[in-house]
């Protein structure tokens, strides 16, 4: 039986992470020392959806 049966994976085009690690307002040294089980500062940023 598949142990990951219902797990979603999103995927995102490359030019899309690009533009997120270039982005100035992301703090990727502070992303970095996210601690584990803490959420990650990425997840304030604005999403699109559609």
């Amino acid at each position: 039986m598949d142990g990951h049966k219902g797990t979603v994976v999103r995927l995102y085009r490359q030019a899309d992470l690009d533009r997120v690690t270039r982005s100035p307002r992301v703090d990727w040294e502070a992303v970095r020392a996210t601690k584990k089980g803490h959420q990650s500062l990425l997840a304030a940023l604005p999403t699109r959806t559609g």
